[in-house]
């Protein structure tokens, strides 16, 4: 634990603004490196001396005493509370969690528990059974008035809250109980299951759903009666040895408070501050778990990520697939059947709705139309996709991970070479290319000598791995046979060498993950675990392995790192290439762009390095190799104007990179003063008109915008789930109102909607990076509520035009890709939710698997509200495959019921919001269904 006072703070700016980024760095990241846990800030500067403050005190004198009881206590007298996660309620998400199975989870935890001698009581046979207990058991409706359930009376809460509390809280819920899980007017249900000495709940809800006003509530929210209750019954009424939160992630580190150096008055100290907090998260997330460490006063216990997969082909894409390659390898642009075959690509490309995927240009030879078609196909087959989840201590069948490290191998570079490039040169197959990154992009666009020899490279990487780093191999031998006789070089041979090693240690690290269940007990314990950084398995490889440690974040005064720049600057270069090819040889005057804590850090600050490049800078280092600013390129090196930058950060970033965001306002500040002309630096011409408009500097170089401190999201992903919209411009005026605060430089968050939405106006082009495999923008929520309402903001306000393109950058493999949203979410579904190799492998984690498959359909939606860029065979489709279907729709109905019901409901719902334009037959069949699973679930709970 490290525990001290500020001191280089007063009381005011501590109160108002958490740490601050130099103190940051020394409070926080250095000792988390060293696996330091449960941080608390005692006191800070007071007329010039440092001054403790007694409710701190009391804070770690009570952390101090528990974990020493939870090292002093045996196992057999240890009591334990698991908690999961069920958020928003009604959809099937009860006990999920990114990208682990929770049931299972659950139930291997307690198998271990018992073998450590820890009272478990009896246990289910099965995962299934554990669910149908704990659903039973957390099931308001049903519980409520059981006497055997879990609740707390007035006279319990009283004792439970201070008087202080209860004030706050009545001020925004009413007085107890109030309208969440009341029992009758003097109790609050919590519901739970009890197993001998471990308890397991569900964590409360935030808030009512439904209620749009709950959105609206920042620093001033509270938790409702229900949610204080549940965490105080744990520490007091339970009086819980520990407390483990089971996957990624709940809500309660979130709430409202200080960003950093929390008090008393912050909800997560209040709530999370009486008993030793575990968390087991991905280690692909450092950047939420930071959160946890620092708000939540966690223990990391990490997990690795679940094995990657391609895509695969399904249905009718493999015969089209074959059907372009004979047309390919016949030339049969000169046969006499042409026009037929012609024709029959045409029809099962239309069929497929690939002509919105990958429309034939105006006059293109249909040769080439093929060979674009045709790689467009592969790239569908080899998409990597994560189609199972992780259950926690456990590994995967070995060869599972040959595509992980494949594609962790192909990452790797040395000199400009990397493996692939490396095999193609011996081979003496290459021929004017340069690097494999331009045969990548080549091939994406047609290039049909740079398709055969992209294809040639990945089998023969695949190859290479297999037989090398799982077979054991002689890598000489291999080498040779790979490239057709060819021998390594000399030059060559230590970088080989060196990624056989590294891939030979990550099989070996990925085909035991004990160390997982391992870390856990020892935490129960009251022991120490090693940290270790958090990160991208593809891109850092051993680096975040072994899992079961501590994870923690990087130095942000190394960011970006030298790779990232460079690889920053080829994406700012095809940003730009890309606009002026498509706008008559105009820049872009705005450029705007997301940047999230989590892709810093496994970037090592691409996104960043993205911003640093549009505005024509350079790093800047110092003598101990720290970067201290960033330097202006002079325009006549630069070749091009300044392009100004509008950067929406999420509220992980503006916590964590305090020196980044001062680094980058100093930036701005410098491009605003330059001696340069108007149309040579557009960020001096936006800021100029600013002045002229009457805003002041500070103002007018605003670029740096996220919610406000201590609050956490864009909300937009809330409203969508709870369909609290009636239309875009609500979407946008909670989109702008939550992100409208300024900072970097001296600026602590103040509204500043007034230079926003004027930049806004001025955007030609928004920007966001994919950064890992495991999460694409289908995956996950954040996504449409960021970038997608960043998106919608722009067209809204943009008076010159409402084309306003959204492009994702997927730098997470070796190659760079930059495609429009509507593209990339074509590709997302058509590899995953419409694509039976991932839903198939989702089911197989039963509940939580088809939770899985609900949430993309309920993001879906998302992603039509904010872009309007899903199309209706893509509404029809997934219809069709989960809903229509009568033999999946009841897989479904067995596994999740909520699931299935979201499922439909949301179908429905896109209709009615005009969204879907659908056949009435089918909607009527889906009313019909949608009824009926109704019906179903009132039976069920009728049944108990």
């Amino acid at each position: 634990m490290v525990a001290q006072p500020l001191l280089v703070q007063d009381f005011e700016s501590w109160h108002e603004l958490g740490v601050s980024p130099m103190q940051v760095t020394f409070t926080y990241s250095i000792p988390e490196m060293d696996g330091s846990t449960a941080p608390v800030i005692l006191g800070a500067l007071q007329d010039g001396k440092v001054e403790t403050v007694q409710e701190r005190l009391d804070r770690l004198a009570i952390l101090s005493k528990k974990w020493m009881r939870l090292r002093a206590t045996p196992n057999r007298d240890k009591r334990v509370a698991l908690v999961v996660y069920d958020y928003p309620p009604g959809l099937g998400k009860k006990a999920t969690a990114a990208l682990l199975d929770v049931p299972t989870t659950l139930l291997r935890i307690l198998e271990r528990l018992k073998k450590e001698g820890y009272d478990v009581g009896t246990l289910p046979e099965s995962p299934e059974k554990l669910f149908e207990m704990l659903d039973r058991a957390t099931d308001y409706q049903i519980m409520q008035n059981r006497p055997d359930a879990i609740r707390v009376s007035r006279e319990q809460y009283n004792e439970l809250t201070t008087y202080h509390e209860r004030e706050r809280i009545e001020e925004r819920w009413q007085v107890f109980p109030g309208e969440i899980a009341s029992v009758g007017s003097d109790e609050v249900f919590l519901g739970g299951l009890r197993l001998g000495n471990i308890y397991i709940g569900v964590q409360p809800r935030l808030g009512v759903q439904g209620d749009p006003m709950r959105l609206i509530f920042d620093k001033a929210n509270t938790p409702h009666h229900q949610y204080i209750s549940f965490y105080r019954w744990i520490s007091r009424e339970f009086d819980a040895h520990a407390l483990v939160h089971v996957g990624m992630h709940g809500s309660v580190e979130w709430m409202p408070g200080l960003q950093t150096g929390l008090t008393g008055e912050c909800w997560p100290d209040a709530l999370l501050g009486e008993v030793p907090h575990f968390y087991i998260y991905p280690v692909n997330n450092p950047s939420e778990s930071t959160i946890a460490k620092r708000r939540g006063l966690a223990t990391m216990v990490s997990h690795v990520v679940p094995p990657l997969a391609r895509a695969g082909l399904y249905k009718e894409l493999p015969a089209l697939k074959d059907l372009l390659a004979d047309y390919r390898e016949r030339n049969q642009a000169q046969g006499e059947d042409v026009e037929q075959v012609q024709e029959a690509i045409m029809t099962k490309a239309e069929l497929l709705n690939l002509t919105d995927d990958c429309p034939r240009r105006p006059d293109e030879p249909f040769s080439d139309f093929v060979s674009r078609l045709y790689i467009y196909i592969v790239e569908l087959e080899n998409r990597l996709i994560s189609n199972s989840l992780h259950v926690f201590g456990e590994a995967g069948p070995l060869e599972s991970q040959i595509i992980t490290i494949t594609e962790t191998i192909k990452n790797r570079g040395e000199n400009g070479r990397s493996l692939p490039y490396i095999f193609i040169d011996t081979s003496g197959k290459n021929g004017h290319y340069g690097s494999y990154e331009e045969i990548s992009s080549l091939s994406r666009k047609g290039d049909e000598a740079a398709i055969q020899l992209r294809e040639w490279a990945e089998n023969a990487c695949r190859e290479f791995v297999k037989q090398t780093m799982f077979d054991r191999k002689n890598p000489m031998q291999v080498f040779e046979a790979v490239t057709g006789g060819g021998r390594m070089s000399e030059e060559d041979k230590p970088f080989i060498q060196r990624i056989i090693r590294e891939g030979t240690m990550m099989i070996q690290a990925l085909s035991d993950n004990s160390s997982e269940m391992n870390s856990l007990v020892k935490v129960l314990e009251g022991g120490y675990i090693p940290s270790g950084p958090g990160g991208d398995l593809v891109r850092d490889g051993m680096n975040v392995l072994p899992s079961g440690r501590n994870i923690h974040s990087i130095d942000p005064w190394r960011i970006p790192s030298e790779t990232a720049f460079k690889r920053g600057t080829l994406i700012a270069d095809g940003l730009i290439a890309k606009h002026v090819a498509e706008n008559d040889g105009q820049y872009p005057e705005t450029i705007a762009e997301v940047i999230w804590g989590l892709d810093t850090i496994k970037t090592k600050g691409e996104a960043v390095a993205v911003v640093i490049r549009l505005m024509g800078a350079e790093p800047a280092y110092d003598a101990f190799g720290k970067i201290s600013h960033y330097n202006l390129t002079p325009l006549d090196k630069l070749g091009r104007p300044r392009v100004d930058v509008l950067m929406q950060l999420s509220p992980i970033f503006r916590d964590a990179f305090g020196i980044l965001m001062d680094q980058l306002d100093r930036l701005v500040k410098d491009a605003a003063k330059a001696d340069e002309p108007h149309e040579m630096n557009f960020i001096k011409k936006h800021v100029d008109e600013a002045l002229a408009d009457g805003m002041d500097f500070e103002a007018a170089t605003s670029r740096q915008f996220t919610q406000a401190p201590g609050s956490y999201g864009t909300y937009v992903d809330d409203m969508i789930e709870d369909s609290a919209w009636e239309n875009e411009g609500d979407l946008d005026d909670l989109f702008i109102r939550r992100n409208s605060s300024a900072y970097g430089g001296g600026r602590k968050g103040e509204k500043q909607s007034e230079i926003l939405q004027k930049l806004l106006g001025s955007v030609d082009r928004v920007v966001h990076q994919v950064d890992s495999t495991e999460f694409g923008i289908s995956d996950i929520d954040h996504y449409f509520s960021s970038s997608g309402s960043l998106q919608l903001a722009a067209r809204r306000r943009n008076t010159k035009t409402s084309d306003i393109k959204l492009n994702y950058v997927e730098s997470f493999t070796s190659d760079i890709k930059l495609d429009e949203a509507d593209k990339s979410l074509r590709v997302e579904y058509r590899s995953k939710l419409l694509n039976p190799k991932w839903f198939e492998g989702m089911l197989k984690h039963g509940h939580s698997g088809a939770g899985e498959i609900s949430n993309r359909v309920t993001y879906m939606l998302g992603w039509d509200a904010v872009t309007k860029s899903v199309d209706d065979w893509v509404y029809k489709k997934t219809a069709e495959t989960y809903a229509l279907d009568p033999e999946m729709r009841e897989r479904l109905a067995t596994l999740n019921p909520q699931a299935i019901k979201n499922i439909v409901g949301r179908m429905l719902e896109a209709h009615g919001r005009g969204m879907w334009k659908a056949d009435q037959n089918m909607i009527e069949e889906l009313q019909e269904i949608y009824a009926d699973l109704e019906d179903r679930l009132e039976g069920m709970a009728d049944d108990d």
